[in-house]
């Protein structure tokens, strides 16, 4: 399979994501990727609570999390997590706050150089999502949005 077919294929799931994501990110290309068992479990809650996983059992769609610093919280659910769901869930919206105004711009910054880089843009569903984005907007000009957007606030 070629190399844009896997990278198509594996990008379904947010811990791949983050895996092939974080060399396109400018302030991570010179930093090794060191994974650990934190990063995959983190992923995958928060893959379910993209998907509704939690609501459909009848549970909170909340995570909190609880690892020392320097162990990737904001970027997992800040940069990489938004940035996944966009390849799915283009109309997503998200409002970013930290106890620290620094750090809602360091990770904005980081999660525009994400969806900016050529990397990201090849992503058929990131493609798909710069489509329905213009859709959306040219329906708000016109006064007639489709259906709400979805929000996170984190």
């Amino acid at each position: 399979m070629p190399d844009l077919m896997r990278v198509r294929r594996d990008c379904w799931k947010l811990y791949n994501f983050v895996k092939m994501a974080w060399p396109h990110v400018p302030a991570l290309a010179h930093v090794e990727f060191i994974t650990g068992w934190h990063i995959a479990y983190i992923c995958e809650h928060l893959e379910a609570i993209s998907k509704g996983v939690f609501l459909e059992l009848g549970l909170e769609n909340r995570l909190q999390i609880n690892v020392p610093p320097g162990m990737m919280k904001s970027l997992l659910v800040s940069v990489f997590w938004p940035a996944w769901e966009w390849t799915m869930w283009p109309e997503t919206q998200y409002i970013v706050t930290s106890y620290r105004d620094e750090f809602c711009k360091r990770d904005t910054i980081r999660m525009r150089d994400l969806v900016l880089s050529p990397w990201y843009q090849m992503l058929p569903r990131a493609a798909s999502a710069q489509k329905g984005q213009t859709k959306r907007a040219a329906r708000l000009k016109r006064g007639k949005p489709k259906e709400p957007p979805r929000t996170h606030i984190r």
